[in-house]
């Protein structure tokens, strides 16, 4: 069964069996989804339309008008882009942007994740020598696992995810063929999983595949020891390959205040060992409350997407089959131990392991201990396949007794978790009550004659009822029967996540043009509930960030996880649920970080308005009230300084004394005075003078000024090592695009070039000298041509080696 030694494996053309299973593998995403989109959804649930759409647009836009998409004009008062490794710059799935409106394009983006994943666990079954049925079983329990579906909000982990089936097809079908075909489609796969946007899926993908890979080389002698090598070599290239989005992504990652975490950050959101039972009963925490199931969502948190699991009772049982009938299978005992090994790290602090696991350098920053349950549903999707693939290989009264041995098994554990919970309800409930929402009665919810209880046991009786008919048959009817009740069942599960009450409509997402920066002033908004996406509507109608994008309006506050943290520091705590406000500090007279970053407007929805500490700080002087848009109420600051201006003093100052004076000085004018980073706490007469400025483009930024004297030039545009000012620089339209000479000349500093500061710790400026002057303000991420280069370096190496490999045609004679 395994080694690709089955009767179905990957050197093979499929035969029609395995080709139906592969087509209703990727017709079930299609069967969960596409009722919602049919009604003019898009599937861009929470973060989808908060973070992961409006970067997309905004991508594409950047593209479309032939520039590198470096900077990202719209949060922050502008922040680099192609750094926030999230938006996927480079992935070719997030390309449907490029030709779709965004609903459509974000819909097809999200169907190609779950399409890849499933032909990955396919591609991978058939190498290990799956049966039809076994590649049916595998490729639903992957795809409509409660990983895949819960993180429907987060495409990068989708995108990342999808292809760790496909790394492992590559890894087995090298090992087995001992030919360079398969390990030279392993640079570009992985380049392609760290485009996606997801490190953390990257670590667990080596985690798994690295051992995996040694083992099954050494085990076939000297050309798989052979084979090891050449893929060590692989990886290393297409880490190469994706070193033009790496280096960015590592400088940005050491400003933020993502570059360090604390052990209490790293163990959050760990699975508790009260919700392992979810696996059994995965309605036991609630559910979106309508139909049968009533109870909404409880325990840890609304959306729960981190804690989600279950991969199906079909699943379960098959694997229980693979696990007593087919233990001595390598395979089955290699993906036994990621399921194990996964499990344990998913409970995160709550065993000793995670301590050890703090202490290494790279896994020290593979947050959100639950979502190792990656790893456990894809272990239990491939042990299911090679459970119903052993069925039928194996003689007819050993598969009677696994397959018994198996529904006892599954079927005891939820059995004594039922009666469990029903002789114990009442001090669980008592124990629990504090993780419920206010006003649900835990014992009411925990109730066995629930819905959460009694749905999964008849799953259970219909799953048995059809894995005995293919026990008893062994014909390709029952097969299908197993894998429908399997699919329903995931099914059922999926459509009760809460994704659809979150979708965005099309009209809701759609852009008038490509989004294009302009110098128009920017706005604050503000959301009544720290994480307000649940409400989409609410949402954009206050254009709460990322979403003010999709209006082509800038905003000084955002969503995002990478944040420099000097900005985050002056404009108070960036968290992901919070904007950039931690609370209405930003608004007081004393603070002028709004007006530093031409902040004209602050949306705010009517409720947080009327609050006490919000309303106090909105009846200062600079805000005038311009009145009410729906629930949302318009303030004017009447202090927003222009888009760029020439202080006449400049005085440099430590982060420590420019922190006091910009956040809790009224009495200090940021337009008369600059303060830069520096250590001389004199003021320095500077000449004032009249100042023009065009924005071009992404990260291009024209400015014109004039002054009888050296002047400092403040532009109202976010700061970030990369700025460049080119005091004669090459046309426009080509320094913007794609042209290699202007990287070559910028990378040998051939151009003219003022020096670029950090005025009052958040914008640009430029100290000029006397008469009439002409810059262009350009960003290019630290450390890009270099890595550009490498990137070009590694590929040169990747064709050259596959070149050598077609002329020799022959593996490795």
């Amino acid at each position: 069964m395994s080694g690709g030694a089955g009767p179905y494996n990957g050197a093979m053309r499929p035969p029609l069996p395995a080709v139906a299973a592969l087509l209703l593998t990727l017709g079930w995403p299609v069967a969960l989804f596409g009722p919602a989109v049919l009604a003019g959804g898009v599937l861009a649930p929470a973060d989808g339309i908060g973070m992961y759409l409006p970067q997309r647009a905004v991508v594409a836009s950047a593209w479309q008008a032939g520039q590198w998409p470096f900077w990202h004009p719209f949060q922050f008062g502008g922040m680099p882009l192609l750094a926030v490794i999230q938006a996927g710059v480079f992935f070719p799935g997030n390309w449907t942007f490029l030709w779709l409106p965004p609903g459509a394009a974000m819909n097809l983006t999200v169907l190609l994740a779950y399409w890849v994943a499933g032909l990955g666990a396919w591609l991978y079954g058939r190498a290990i020598g799956l049966a039809p049925v076994g590649l049916l079983v595998a490729g639903l329990a992957f795809v409509g696992s409660g990983y895949m579906v819960a993180h429907l909000e987060h495409i990068t982990m989708l995108q990342a995810a999808g292809l760790i089936p496909v790394l492992f097809w590559l890894v087995e079908r090298a090992i087995q063929s001992g030919s360079l075909r398969h390990v030279l489609a392993v640079p570009p796969v992985l380049a392609l999983q760290v485009f996606a946007g997801y490190p953390q899926t990257v670590v667990m993908t080596a985690m798994m595949l690295v051992p995996y890979a040694v083992w099954r080389g050494w085990r076939r002698g000297a050309t798989g020891r052979t084979v090891v090598v050449a893929l060590a070599a692989a990886a290393a290239l297409g880490l190469g390959l994706a070193a033009i989005q790496v280096a960015p992504t590592a400088a940005l990652m050491a400003e933020s205040s993502r570059g360090v975490m604390t052990y209490a950050e790293l163990v959050d959101d760990a699975v508790p060992w009260r919700e392992l039972p979810a696996l059994l009963f995965p309605y036991m925490y609630g559910t979106v409350p309508e139909g049968l199931f009533q109870v909404p969502f409880w325990g840890k948190g609304p959306w729960r997407d981190e804690l989600m699991g279950y991969p199906g009772l079909a699943t379960l049982l098959l694997a229980g089959v693979a696990v007593l009938g087919a233990w001595r299978d390598g395979l089955v005992r290699a993906w036994c131990v990621v399921a194990a090994g996964a499990g344990v790290l998913a409970l995160g602090g709550q065993t000793p392991l995670y301590r050890l696991w703090y202490e290494l350098p790279v896994l020290r920053m593979v947050r959100v201990p639950g979502r190792h349950l990656l790893e456990v549903d894809l272990a239990l999707a491939m042990l299911a396949g090679l459970g119903a693939s052993w069925l039928l290989a194996a003689s007819p009264g050993v598969r009677r007794r696994v397959a018994a041995r198996a529904v006892a098994l599954v079927g005891g554990a939820m059995l004594l978790v039922a009666a469990g919970v029903a002789l114990g309800r009442e001090v669980l409930a008592d124990r629990w009550q504090p993780h419920a929402p206010p006003g649900l009665d835990v014992a009411l919810a925990l109730d066995p004659r629930g819905a959460w209880c009694w749905v999964p046991l008849l799953t259970l009786v219909a799953t048995a009822v059809a894995l005995g008919w293919l026990v008893r048959v062994q014909r390709a009817l029952a097969g299908a029967t197993l894998a429908g009740v399997l699919a329903a069942d995931l099914l059922v599960f999926g459509w009760h996540q809460g994704w659809r009450q979150q979708l965005p409509a099309a009209a809701q997402v759609a852009l008038a043009a490509p989004l294009a920066p302009h110098d128009r002033p920017r706005i604050l908004p503000l959301p009544t509930r720290p994480y307000p996406y649940q409400d989409v509507a609410a949402t954009l109608a206050v254009g709460y960030p990322q979403t003010s994008a999709l209006a082509n309006v800038r905003a000084v506050n955002g969503y995002e996880p990478i944040v420099p943290a000097r900005y985050a520091g002056l404009m108070g705590r960036m968290a992901m649920g919070g904007g950039m406000t931690a609370g209405p500090a930003v608004l007081l007279p004393g603070h002028h970080g709004l007006d530093v970053l031409q902040c004209e407007t602050v949306r705010i929805e009517a409720a947080l308005a009327a609050r006490p500490p919000w309303a106090a700080a909105l009846a200062a002087p600079r805000w005038q009230r311009l009145g009410m848009a729906g629930s949302v109420a318009v303030f004017r600051n009447v202090r927003a300084l222009p888009r760029a201006w020439r202080p006449g003093l400049v005085r440099g100052v430590s982060a420590e004394r420019l922190a006091a004076q910009v956040t809790a000085d009224s009495a200090w004018d940021p337009l008369a005075e600059a303060l830069v980073d520096g250590s001389d706490p004199a003021p320095r007469v500077v000449t004032s003078g009249p100042v023009r400025v065009t924005t071009r483009g992404f990260g291009l930024i024209e400015v014109e000024t004039k002054g009888p004297g050296p002047g400092l030039v403040v532009v109202s545009e976010g700061y970030a090592a990369g700025w460049r000012a080119l005091a004669v620089p090459p046309p426009l339209a080509r320094l913007g695009g794609f042209a290699p000479d202007v990287e070559l000349a910028l990378a040998l500093g051939w151009l003219p070039e003022h020096p670029v500061v950090r005025a009052y710790g958040l914008v640009l400026g430029v100290p000029v000298p006397a008469g009439h002057q002409r810059f262009t303000l350009v960003y290019r991420p630290p450390h890009w041509q270099a890595a550009g280069l490498a990137s070009v370096a590694a590929g040169a190496i990747w064709l050259a080696w596959a070149l050598v490999a077609w002329r020799r045609r022959r593996g490795w004679a």
